[in-house]
């Protein structure tokens, strides 16, 4: 069941992002903090963009979660799993929901990073934010 549930929650990304992706502007960028907490492992820093509630999926483990809670479950990913670069594949927006997929290099491997996002600036919030080996 728990895997037919993730299967469900990618493929929702997978076709968000399709849909999405025809609307993408070159202007449109995630805030550079969330790169940067990205690349540096800085879960309170990224975190300070999360809504009040997100879904979070970190290697299997997946649910809506607490801005607290969330920031908890990064932080012990980023322990395990210390990054050493992020880097923005794709990135657009729709209205004002906007999303970026990237690869995040650690020292046990790389991860794809999936960010789905409204606002801008200090406003931006993240309300999906994914984090899955990368096997390609």
């Amino acid at each position: 069941m728990k895997r037919v549930r993730q299967i469900f929650f990618y493929l929702i990304f997978v076709v968000t992002t399709i849909s999405l992706s025809s609307f993408i502007a070159t202007n449109i960028n995630i805030p550079q903090s969330v790169i940067t907490a990205l690349k540096n492992g800085n879960a309170e820093q990224l975190a300070s963009f999360f809504n009040p509630h997100l879904e979070l999926v970190v290697v299997g483990q997946s649910d809506v979660y607490s801005k607290y809670q969330a920031q908890i479950i990064l932080k012990n990913f980023f322990r395990e799993n210390e990054p050493s670069n992020f880097l923005v594949l794709q990135q657009g927006i729709n209205g004002k929901v906007s999303f970026a997929i990237g690869r995040l290099n650690t020292n046990r491997g790389k991860f794809k990073v999936y960010i789905l996002g409204k606002g801008s600036g200090n406003q931006y919030k993240i309300h999906q934010l994914r984090i899955e080996k990368d096997y390609g």
